[in-house]
């Protein structure tokens, strides 16, 4: 498991997106999101986020 708290941390930007990990996750640096990348994100503007967004074969979601 990714240490989502340790890296949000280490980063500049407030928001970060990767990819390609086969797997949804949403974190800040207090709690991973229940949120599965089911449909769109709230964001609030004081805090920062961590989002890795599961692989797309021909622009459909694995």
């Amino acid at each position: 498991m990714i240490d989502s708290k340790a890296l949000i941390l280490r980063l500049p930007q407030r928001v970060m997106v990767s990819g390609h990990f086969h797997r949804w996750v949403a974190a800040t640096p207090s709690d991973q999101l229940d949120w599965i990348g089911e449909g769109p994100l709230s964001l609030a503007p004081e805090d920062r986020y961590f989002m890795i967004v599961n692989a797309l074969c021909e622009f459909v979601c694995t």
